[in-house]
Formats: structure tokens, sequence, C-alpha cells
């Protein structure tokens, strides 16, 4: 599956192989919300959400002739973490920051399951970054 936000952080566009078909019942979940059901008329999909800043995860179901298939994602909302990790840097280094949101923004969205970038993401520490 592949996930941008898109329209000043507004919406969410999922490309996933099981748009292909274009039929069947779909539900969209983020975060472990309760599943929504969806219209999906095109791949990508388009779906109007507000994000936190942070590490979201993303499943789509599709039930059709009694078979459930399921695409999973994760998405890094990134508006402000790099600019607080820029500061951070600049002030004065720290390998361990570096090094997560390194992984964090090459590796969201390769990952099927968020939890251990959710981790990553809480355990960030800016330090003493008075303009963060």
């Amino acid at each position: 599956m592949k996930l941008e936000i898109i329209t000043n952080n507004t919406q969410l566009r999922i490309t996933s192989t099981l748009f292909a078909t274009i039929t069947g019942t779909y539900t969209l979940s983020i975060n472990d919300s309760t599943p929504v059901g969806i219209n999906v008329t095109v791949n990508p999909y388009v779906h109007t959400v507000t994000l936190d800043e942070g590490i979201h995860s993303v499943v789509v179901k599709q039930v059709a002739a009694g078979v459930t298939k399921i695409d999973k994602g994760c998405i890094f909302k990134n508006e402000e973490t790099g600019c607080k990790v820029a500061k951070q840097l600049a002030s004065e280094y720290n390998q361990q920051l570096a090094t997560t949101y390194f992984v964090l923004v090459t590796a969201a969205d390769k990952c099927v399951d968020c939890d251990d970038l959710k981790v990553l993401y809480n355990s960030m520490d800016y330090g003493d970054c008075e303009f963060c």
C-alpha cells in the first residue's frame, strides 16, 4: 500500500492493490479506530482526515465473494518533527535523535506493522530545544 498526505494535510491518498478491481465492500481503519465503510471508485482513493503529527497505521479490508483481503501501511506525518530535530541537532548533536529521525523518515512507508515505529517516534528526545 502507498500512502500520501495531500491537500494541506487534510486528505490521505491511498493506493492499494485491493482497489485494482474496484469491486467488493471496503472498510478503512486508521490507528485501530472502528472501521468505516468507504466507496472506492478510483485507485488511488482519497480520504478526508485530520492526522496529528506522528506515525499512523492504515488498514483497508475488502470483502468480495465471501473472501476478506487486507492491505496495511504506515505513514509518518512530519510537519513539525523535522524542524524540531534540525533545531536540536544544530544546537547540540545527538546521534540517537538523528538516527531515530532517519529511520522514521525512510522506513514509515515501507512498514506494515507500525507499532515499532510508534515506539521510536514516542522515544524522541529533543533535549532543551527552546524553539521546539
